[in-house]
């Protein structure tokens, strides 16, 4: 008998190691379809731009590969979420969609709920697996802290085994850097996407390159400061694995956590707060928490540094599209 094909939908989470969605679907035993739909809709808005392609980009051939590996390569399909999805449910019967909740802004926001009613006029199920700290249909506040903390300990998922392909299910082609959907060229250099270079370029920094990044801090030229915010932002890095090697007491820890906080604030989103959730839900020593007591919270929280020409600063962040405020979803 011949099992309608599931869908996993790669949203932000480009990989295959510690993605609940597609190793549920993946025991499943049936056709797996490894979705990623290019909307050119979301590429139009203001928020977007091509320096954010060339990075989702090179991650998507990076994703391709190793999903490839695993008997399935990835299917690229370029339209409205919505449309896309009942197409696929009309072609290959696919009733079951796996993916993670995405925290974006507005616009992906308002995209999920269409999508989840489409679903639910078209008889099909949807599953939506947490990745990071926020906290969807939150009934109290009072609760959210044990909740985060308990996702932050869980253990980093293994890759499937093995995929089963979908026959017949073809992928359109993958835009070029330069197709005029996603904007005008790039200023400056782009930041290489994948999980590889996002994990390696983490373990770099925690462990070697943060030894000189503040005697440097106001020398671009000299900085060895880490572009993250794509990384964290897209969970190349899953949240609880970039906790974990923060716990892990790399010798250069202390110097990691200063030059990336700004980063950790704004993607968690709740600035004011931003000590107490980094050093108590990370259990980082108490010898250290003097140290987050000097960081400018109130200039974190307003996206302002004083230095705002630092393209590390949360306004040089911002101006570069490194990384867009972030917002309650």
């Amino acid at each position: 008998m011949t099992h309608a094909a599931q869908i996993v939908w790669f949203k932000r989470d480009l990989r295959i190691n510690d993605h609940a969605p597609l190793l549920a679907a993946s025991q499943e035993g049936t056709p797996i379809i490894p979705l990623y739909i290019i909307e050119p809709e979301y590429w139009r808005q203001p928020f977007a731009s091509r320096r954010h392609w060339h990075y989702v980009r090179g991650s998507l051939v990076d994703l391709n590969e190793a999903l490839t590996d695993l008997g399935q390569p990835l299917i690229i399909k370029i339209g409205a979420a919505c449309d896309v999805l009942k197409l696929l449910k009309f072609t290959h019967g696919s009733h079951t969609i796996w993916a993670h909740e995405e925290t974006g802004n507005r616009w992906t926001y308002d995209r999920d709920i269409a999508v989840r009613s489409t679903c639910s006029k078209n008889d099909i199920t949807i599953h939506e697996m947490p990745t990071n700290g926020v906290v969807r249909r939150l009934k109290s506040r009072d609760t959210w802290s044990a909740i985060r903390n308990a996702r932050m300990q869980a253990h980093i998922l293994p890759k499937p085994v093995n995929l089963h392909p979908t026959a017949d299910c073809k992928s359109d082609g993958l835009p070029s850097k330069d197709d005029p959907m996603f904007g005008d060229e790039p200023i400056g250099r782009v930041q290489k996407g994948g999980r590889k270079a996002a994990v390696a370029d983490l373990a770099s920094f925690l462990n070697y390159r943060s030894r000189s990044y503040l005697r440097h801090i106001s020398a671009p030229d000299l900085s060895e400061a880490p572009a993250y915010p794509p990384t964290l932002r897209g969970a190349f890095c899953q949240h609880v694995k970039f906790c974990s090697l923060l716990q892990s007491g790399a010798s250069n820890l202390k110097m990691a956590i200063v030059s990336i906080f700004p980063v950790i604030l704004a993607r968690l989103g709740h600035a004011s707060r931003g000590v107490v959730i980094l050093f108590k839900s990370l259990r980082i020593s108490q010898k250290l928490k003097p140290i987050a007591c000097t960081l400018p919270l109130k200039a974190c929280a307003r996206m302002t540094t004083t230095k705002p020409t630092s393209r590390h600063g949360p306004q040089g962040i911002l101006a570069t599209h490194l990384l867009m405020p972030a917002c309650a979803t």
